[in-house]
């Protein structure tokens, strides 16, 4: 701009004046957050409207320096724009954005400045007439729009997730990259979301798209891909224009390997599951966080409680039996979370059948990284039937010491009745079989016949008899057997046999033959 020094001069001035018809330019720049300044180098005069005066923060009556502006830009912002001391030299190219502070109000502005410079004839800077603008709003809103932008292209190269729009029928229009073997031309505006997955997951798309497009709201999917052989999970988003949902944005990621480990954990804790119900084992576990307790399927069985309960310490109480319940509290109040706790065995009651049952109980801290005890876990073990076999193998010593007691008995009565019976035949050959006394011998002889037929059944008793077959009636047997059994049984109950007659004879060791007749019976 061609401009004398008067001239500059004058129209400078008029911009600190305070002629009232300037009043609807001031209110002009007010609302539109604008103001204007003069600059005369001779001088070095600088003068703001009202408009710009509230704008880089100054009260209408401050004094207006290059100095006392400059000292309102920060410092992080002076480098960029070099200074007065560079202008008097060479001006920057207009415009040029600035951050402005004012301490008394404790706010910021950002200001675009331009300008126009005024030349005398021969080409000397007389000043600069220009403009401030406040661009403040402008400028977050470009940021927060960069920031998104770099947002989305983070997003777009995202190596692991799959980044795409689709349209309302599940269309491609953008996507970030494709699978292998799979071509980006071959996708935009050709190919589809069914088009990849198997037939079984295609209402479960439709539902998603739909709620999507017709309600705005988000979704999700899991689905299969027969192509790719691999599972995809996909969460998807209304892109929204002009109020109406015009795509929906959809990050898909492959699953395949969660969806394996998760089939294998699956698989290892039904493996489990069943192990422990093999062995009769289960397993607890109590937090020290809030003294939550869980169990395993086996507990629950053991305890006979429904698995719909939630466990706590207060139901291990309940189920523990009455007898043993004061020991256990001590047990678990000395050692929960504290030390290993040594196996402990006890009786419960379960709590569906109301049987008594006989478990051990074993079990460890758990640790955090740190050393801390985070909580406790421990396994239970019904050992029942041990203890019935512990209790059917001591009754069984105690018969072996009893039949070995009985066999020493027999054996030694047995030397007696040999004596008795062997003096009973020779005394029947001398006396006359008309003599009162034979009868008494023979008495005597049958007597001893009986007792020695006991003694065989003790021998039996003791496994110490000697085996001895030869022929004979089982008839015969069974009835000696029965003779044995009759005196035993009492008075209310009746002893018949149904022998069938015409049985043949057998080759067998009698005393064995009437042992196993004893325990048929």
């Amino acid at each position: 701009m061609a401009a004398d020094g008067a001239t500059l001069s004058r129209l400078i001035a008029q911009l600190g004046g305070a002629d009232p018809g300037d009043e609807i330019l001031r209110r002009v720049e007010r609302a539109g957050g604008t103001g204007t300044f003069g600059w005369e180098a001779a001088r070095q005069r600088i003068e703001l409207s009202a408009g710009a005066r509230e704008l880089v923060g100054l009260t209408p009556s401050a004094a207006t320096t290059i100095d006392s502006l400059w000292a309102r830009v920060p410092t992080s912002e002076r480098e960029r724009l070099g200074g007065p001391g560079e202008w008097k030299r060479s001006l920057p190219a207009p415009p040029i954005e600035l951050h402005i502070e004012d301490p008394s109000r404790g706010t910021a502005r950002q200001l675009q400045v331009d300008w126009e410079e005024a030349r005398g004839a021969d080409g000397a800077l007389l000043g600069v007439l220009g403009t401030i603008v406040d661009v403040t709003d402008r400028s977050m809103l470009r940021q927060a729009l960069s920031e998104s932008q770099a947002l989305w292209r983070s997003i777009g190269m995202n190596p692991i997730d799959f980044v795409s729009l689709v349209d309302q029928r599940g269309v491609w229009r953008w996507v970030n990259h494709t699978a292998p073997g799979i071509r980006r031309e071959d996708l935009i505006g050709k190919a589809s979301i069914f088009d990849l997955i198997g037939p079984e997951h295609h209402a479960e798309v439709r539902t998603a798209l739909a709620r999507c497009f017709d309600s705005g709201l988000p979704a999700y999917f899991e689905a299969y891909s027969p192509d790719l052989d691999a599972w995809f999970s996909s969460a998807l988003g209304a892109v929204v224009h002009d109020g109406r949902t015009t795509l929906v944005s959809m990050v898909t990621r492959n699953i395949t390997e969660a969806k394996r480990t998760m089939a294998e954990l699956r698989h290892r804790e039904r493996m489990l599951a069943r192990a422990q119900r093999i062995a009769g084992v289960g397993s607890w576990q109590w937090r020290a966080k809030d003294g939550a307790v869980e169990w395993s399927a086996e507990m629950y069985r053991i305890c006979g409680v429904d698995p719909a309960v939630t466990p706590t310490v207060q139901l291990f109480h309940d189920v523990c039996h009455p007898e043993d319940l004061a020991r256990m509290r001590a047990v678990w109040e000395l050692t929960l979370g504290k030390t290993p706790l040594a196996r402990q065995e006890y009786r419960i009651r379960r709590v569906s059948d109301g049987t008594t049952r006989y478990v051990l109980t074993t079990g460890e801290p758990s640790l955090d990284g740190e050393g801390v005890v985070v909580g406790y876990l421990g396994t239970t073990l019904d050992v029942t039937e041990r203890r019935e076999l512990e209790a059917d193998l001591a009754q069984s010593r105690k018969l072996e010491a009893v039949g070995r007691l009985a066999g020493g008995i027999a054996h030694d009565f047995n030397n007696v009745l040999t004596a008795i019976l062997g003096n009973a035949e020779l005394a029947a050959q001398e006396i006359p079989r008309a003599s009162p006394a034979a009868a008494s011998i023979e008495v005597i002889r049958q007597a001893g016949e009986r007792a020695s037929s006991l003694t065989r059944q003790l021998l039996a008793f003791a496994r110490r008899q000697i085996i001895a077959p030869r022929i004979c009636s089982p008839n015969a047997l069974i009835e000696s057997v029965a003779a044995l059994f009759r005196p035993l049984l009492g008075d209310a109950i009746r002893l018949e046999l149904a022998l069938p007659p015409g049985v043949g004879r057998i080759r067998v060791d009698v005393g064995q033959f009437e042992q196993l007749l004893t325990n048929l019976a």
